[in-house]
């Protein structure tokens, strides 16, 4: 080879390696795969389980043994725990249900029944939506959803020793009329406690209760209650110290012992709805007080019965907090429950509470203390015909009337057998309905663009839907990393903003790079807030990048010539 042709040969090669330099550097963009971590539903390995205790209503331990037969059956999506001791030292169980293998915290449902004793139809549908729950997933799509995407809570029996009391105790000692729990107290002033407790005097298995009304204003006003029963302490009293304590159900921390209203304060033991020492003095409502204090419910539903009814906050003021929410509420539960069913409520086009007020009341400090936008006291169970079953005892020309009521479990809860199944059917749908109503998010990465060097930002832009049709996020969405530490851009926290209901936000912020972005690097993020959970998203560099092949004609110009030369000395040395 001339040394013409090796120099010329030489030229070529480095213009070609200044070439595919040129071509890297200028076309080197970064890629970025993105993705919203969804953990994938549970494979079932569980056959249907049956309510070991069907027709007939659950003492206690009873209570304990489903949810047990339960946890055990399908353990990837349960968990059954204490939330404490009542006042006679019995457990307060709950059971959670959720998709395990999602560690995120997700959008909290809570359910509490059996504030009161003589409600115990609350616990038996409790138990039977458990098992809905558990029995169903896997294989309905909803259901199985819901368990995937949140935490739902169930305390059956928040009032154990009362539900003892009124079903687990096999004497008529027990008193099928508790409303209270189990505290004892001296309500006579004679140093001793619980020694005059209501009877069954005539031995007809049945404890009456007599109301007492006087003619006034052309109309008969109730004045007075009191039950069948005897001396037992020989003090001319009957029933002046009887068995249970406190209305749990206005132990609660919310113009507690408030006068000036209708319902839930003074300082008659004896009273039904005597609302303690202090709010928060009962061991049951102390344990669900505590339990809450890590978490937040955009709804709650707490089942009472004796009446067909909904009742939301306020209770203490006497009109609903939020009016229109609240109202399409109760208006879907009419469309939902079986007609009549809410009937006897006479809601007005007003939206004003149809009762009395009440004071230290569940569901209003669960909307003032606990942020919970939705706490729903669900009324389930009420027999209209036993509204007739009371019967004259006495009248007399004085206006004095006094009726005798024999029928409390028609009244708060039906007999024993198929009859609590059919309570459940009729409210089945509503379970599924309130659930739906919690806010939840659909989120989609739609884009990630920047530059892959520390310091530099990255551009991420989302999608996101709120999927309650009725409920708000009730908090701004907030970016956190992966250790749930807020992400920071010019030292404040991101922040999306809340998202109405039903409504699809396409917010953009930025990520700013601590270190450079390597291949196989993953930036982790986590989306939501306390009420609507929290949903994890990736981001990482693609190793493949997008490259455009283009000249740099300039290179190529001053190729031509050395390329003549070359072909010239070839030929002359050939």
């Amino acid at each position: 080879m001339s040394r013409n042709r090796l120099l010329v040969a030489i030229l070529l090669f480095l213009l070609s390696i200044l070439m595919i330099s040129q071509v890297q550097t200028e076309n080197l963009t970064p890629i970025y795969e993105f993705q919203v971590i969804k953990t994938p539903s549970v494979v079932r390995s569980w056959k249907s389980v049956s309510l070991l205790y069907p027709d007939h209503y659950h003492t206690p331990e009873e209570v304990y043994e489903e949810l047990v037969q339960v946890a055990n059956t399908a353990p990837a999506i349960t968990r059954l725990f204490s939330l404490g001791e009542s006042y006679e030292g019995r457990e307060i169980y709950c059971m959670h249900i959720t998709n395990k293998e999602n560690s995120n915290p997700k959008a909290g449902a809570l359910f509490v029944a059996e504030h009161h004793a003589r409600e115990q139809i609350t616990t038996e549908v409790s138990l039977r939506f458990i098992l809905d729950l558990v029995n169903n997933y896997g294989t309905d799509p909803e259901l199985t959803n819901f368990i995937d995407n949140q935490d739902i809570y169930f305390i059956p029996a928040l009032n154990p020793d009362g539900l003892y009391y009124v079903v687990g105790n096999e004497t008529v000692d027990g008193n099928p009329w508790l409303r209270k729990n189990m505290k004892k107290f001296d309500d006579d002033n004679d140093s001793f406690f619980d020694e005059d407790p209501i009877e069954d005097v005539n031995g007809d298995g049945i404890i009456s209760e007599y109301d007492r009304y006087e003619w006034i204003n052309n109309d008969w006003e109730f004045i007075e209650y009191w039950f069948e029963g005897i001396d037992n302490d020989e003090d001319g009293l009957v029933n002046e110290d009887q068995l249970g304590g406190v209305d749990l159900n206005r132990n609660y921390d919310y113009r507690w012992n408030d006068s000036t209203l209708d319902s839930g304060w003074g300082s008659d033991s004896l009273s039904e709805v005597y609302p303690g020492l202090a709010p928060f003095s009962e061991p049951e409502t102390i344990a669900y007080r505590d339990f809450l204090s890590n978490k937040s419910f955009a709804t709650a539903m707490s089942l009472h019965s004796g009446i067909n009814a909904t009742y939301f906050p306020w209770s203490s003021m006497g009109y609903w907090a939020e009016s229109s929410l609240y109202y399409q509420i109760y208006r879907d539960f009419i469309e939902l429950l079986p007609k009549g069913y809410l009937s006897g409520e006479g809601y007005s086009s007003s939206r004003t509470l149809p009762s009395y007020t009440t004071a230290g009341d569940w569901a209003d400090w669960m909307y003032a203390r606990e942020g919970c936008l939705v706490p729903l006291t669900f009324e389930i169970y009420h027999n209209t015909s036993a509204d007739t079953y009371g019967t004259v005892f006495y009248i007399d020309e004085g206006n004095e009337l006094i009726l005798q009521w024999d029928v409390i479990y028609e009244y708060f809860a039906p007999y024993e057998g198929p009859a609590i199944q059919s309570v459940y059917e009729d409210i089945q749908t509503t379970f599924p309905y309130w659930l739906g109503l919690t806010p939840r998010l659909d989120i989609k990465v739609t884009s990630v663009s920047g530059n892959m060097s520390i310091g530099n930002n990255i551009t991420i832009k989302l999608e996101i839907k709120n999927l309650s049709p009725l409920i708000d996020t009730i908090d701004s969405i907030e970016v956190l990393d992966e250790s749930f530490n807020p992400l920071l851009y010019n030292g404040e926290s991101v922040s999306i903003g809340e998202i109405l209901a039903e409504e699809t936000s396409k917010p953009s912020f930025f990520y700013t790079l601590e270190n450079d972005l390597e291949i196989g690097d993953k930036i982790v993020l986590k989306i939501g807030n306390a009420y609507v959970g929290y949903y994890t998203i990736e981001i990482k560099e693609n190793m493949f990048h997008e490259q455009s092949i283009k000249f740099d004609f300039t290179y190529f110009l001053l190729m031509i010539p050395l390329i003549v030369i070359f072909q010239k000395s070839k030929k002359k040395t050939l």
